[in-house]
């Protein structure tokens, strides 16, 4: 009943085992009886065998999440309660628990299909097996969590990266190590450049084991550097505890004095009590109150953290202080806290001094009965420990007993001559070895030979084909630079021709349709003059494509320029060729009007254009505060023709409907306070 109700009542298999080997011993061992030796191999056997089977209890889940879980009904909110408390029970060692919870918490995420939350699942996978040292695993469940994590979460993806990375650290592949590092690194650099020192200080230890001594303390200081400016109390000590230990392995002995004393400086400040847990908590130099204000900070700090440690070592130091003050129903108070942290956390090696300043706490309260049953507890453990001890001697007469029959037995084997045949033996043993690993060696670097010189092959080839590819791309561009330059001055002729011809015609009407054509010819040809001459062959840029257009048409129509402003507000974009054409035909036929019918009086006049792209489309508009088109007009180019639908409009205005049309564009005219055309391109291409 007594082993039942230890197992029952702790989580830790030694601590339990303390008390069940107690039974065992006066059992198998009674005080009056001298100990053969197979009764203490069978003490032994005895104490390994209920070791594993309290061990094997602790594969359940605790009490408080399992019920928590159970009870949680929707699929969407199990998860979230999964999730909770795997985390919290990673923290605080519990990594059994926590691996059941997170293949759990995976299945059910696989089931309704959240790539994000299985991530989460994932690398808490990967972390158990790291735990576990089962490394192939580990980095398995890595790349997994990384494939199924949101790539749009740089923070998260940073700290995937850094602890893939760490796996491989430890399995030894530095390679891939620093591949995954580099990797965080760029993500904490684009995320959040302040928790870069977490991926540098994982770098440091990267060229720690390869030997590089002078790059893994580089890195380091500038981790430290990072940490002084954005990091917290904790976060400081922690580099600076790691990087002076680097200083003395590579025997630094300067920087190790100096980043000692950066170390030193800052454990004296106020936040040092959160250092606590690292061993370097040191409150001698103050008054015993003073310690004890500063310990009670430590344990607040603690309580609502995930870090067991910290807060079992701040609750043992704040009883001894209580105990020192004789502040004895506070240090009862902390003791009756720290109970149950101490059964169910892995503090197997504090449990007997636990009890010792239970029972001196209670016996000084005059608590009788309860120091009793607290005495038996701690002379109960006094002598399991006296009891492991006895067996530890027994091993230890037994492999002194068995070390010396095996000494005789070689002294046998040497008056019998079979010691020099065991040699000879070895001889040939060694022979044969050393051949396998010559032959080895010589196959190896046949293959390594064989394998550089196909690799000088190919990169020879791959920069002979990239040099005739780029002399290739280079050709190409000249061409076509040609063909645009050709095109502009074939689209000059025909302006030339145009304006000539225009000069020996009288006829109004025809000389203005004759410029018309002049400046759409122009309009066209500007595009293939910016296409030339920038190093982009593809597209042109709009806005200073638009500036010198529409200074053209400004220039070539209008009698009073001083009485026009002009107002552009164009979006620094390049578009591609067959989308810039009809927009630059559009422009120019809505300027022409512009400028020959909308001005008239003294002014002053504003024309302008405005190209923005939003929502997936291009809005251009077209505006001037001149006389305003024709109510037909307008219902013309907004699609509602009325009873004008038989009229013939204009060669212009014809133009105006077809190329909206072929960038799919949607066209609403205005004729308030002068004309404005709108334009919603849906048939475009930005290059």
């Amino acid at each position: 009943m007594k082993i039942l109700y230890l197992v029952s009542r702790t989580r830790s298999p030694l601590s339990s085992a303390y008390f069940i080997l107690q039974d065992l011993m006066k059992i198998v061992l009674p005080s009056h009886n001298k100990h053969p030796f197979h009764f203490r191999i069978l003490a032994v056997l005895c104490f390994c065998l209920f070791f594993l089977l309290v061990g094997q209890a602790q594969n359940n889940l605790p009490a408080y999440a399992k019920e928590q879980i159970e009870q949680t009904r929707s699929s969407r909110a199990k998860l979230d309660s999964i999730q909770k408390y795997m985390d919290k029970l990673y923290a605080l060692g519990h990594f059994d628990e926590s691996f059941q919870l997170a293949e759990e918490g995976l299945k059910l995420s696989n089931s309704l299909s959240l790539d994000t939350l299985r991530s989460d699942f994932e690398i808490n996978i990967a972390r158990c097996y790291n735990r576990r040292n089962e490394l192939t695993k580990a980095i398995d469940y890595g790349h997994r969590a990384i494939r199924h994590a949101d790539t749009n979460n740089l923070n998260y993806m940073s700290f995937l990266y850094n602890i893939h990375s760490m796996f491989y650290l430890k399995a030894n592949m530095m390679d891939s190590a620093l591949y995954y590092n580099y990797f965080a690194d760029s993500l904490f650099i684009l995320s959040a450049p302040e928790r870069r020192f977490i991926s540098l200080s994982t770098r440091s230890d990267i060229y720690e084991k390869q030997g590089l001594n002078d790059l893994a303390l580089e890195t380091a200081e500038l981790a430290v550097d990072i940490v002084l400016q954005e990091g917290d109390d904790i976060e400081k000590l922690w580099l600076l505890y790691d990087i002076k230990e680097l200083c003395v392995y590579i025997n630094q002995i300067e920087k190790y004095g100096y980043y000692t004393q950066k170390y030193l400086e800052l454990s004296s400040k106020r936040d040092s009590t959160k250092n606590f847990h690292r061993g370097t908590f040191n409150l001698d130099y103050k008054s015993l109150n003073e310690q004890i204000e500063i310990v009670e900070k430590v344990v607040d700090y603690y309580k609502n953290s995930y870090y067991a440690q910290g807060y079992n070592l701040g609750l043992e130091k704040l009883t001894k202080l209580y105990l020192k003050a004789e502040r004895y129903q506070d240090a009862y108070k902390v003791l009756r806290i720290h109970e149950p942290l101490i059964k169910t956390a892995h503090f197997e090696n504090g449990l007997y001094q636990f009890y010792a300043r239970k029972y001196q706490l209670e016996k000084a309260l005059g608590l009788t009965d309860k120091a009793l049953v607290t005495a038996d507890i701690v002379l109960d453990m006094r002598d399991t420990i006296q009891s492991l001890e006895l067996i530890k001697q027994s091993l230890d007469l037994a492999e002194k007993y068995e070390s010396k029959a095996k000494d005789q037995e070689i002294k046998l084997l040497n008056q019998e001559g079979e010691l020099k045949d065991l040699y000879i033996e070895k001889a040939n043993r060694s022979k044969w070895l050393f051949g396998i690993g010559a032959l080895l060696l010589l196959c190896f670097s046949y293959f390594l030979y064989r394998n550089v010189r196909a690799k000088k092959k190919t990169n020879a080839k791959l920069e002979e084909q990239n040099t005739i590819i780029q002399q290739n791309l280079i050709e190409k561009e000249t061409l076509l630079k040609e063909i645009h330059h050709r095109v502009k001055n074939n689209l000059q002729i025909i302006s030339s021709l145009l304006r000539l011809q225009s000069r020996s015609i009288d006829d109004p009407s025809t000389k203005e349709a004759l410029l018309d054509g002049q400046n759409r010819v122009q309009s066209m040809a500007l595009i293939h003059q910016n296409l030339y001459k920038e190093d982009n062959l593809t597209g042109v840029e709009v806005k200073k494509y638009f500036e010198n257009l529409c200074q053209n048409l400004l220039s070539t129509y209008s009698t009073h320029q001083e009485k026009i402003k002009l107002d552009l507000d164009i979006a620094a974009i390049n578009l591609d060729v067959s989308t810039l054409i009809p927009m630059g035909l559009i422009v120019n036929e809505l300027f022409t009007n512009s400028l020959k019918y909308a001005f008239t009086g003294d002014g002053p006049f504003i024309l302008g254009a405005c190209l923005q792209e939003r929502d997936q489309q291009l809005q251009l508009r077209i505006f001037d505060n001149g006389t305003g088109i024709s109510d037909e007009l307008k219902e013309y180019l907004n699609g509602r023709p009325n009873n004008n639908r038989n009229k013939a409009w204009g060669f212009g205005t014809r133009l105006l409907r077809s190329f909206s049309q072929k960038l799919e564009a949607d066209m609403i005219a205005d004729n308030k306070k002068g004309t404005q055309v709108e334009l919603f391109i849906k048939n475009y291409k930005i290059v």
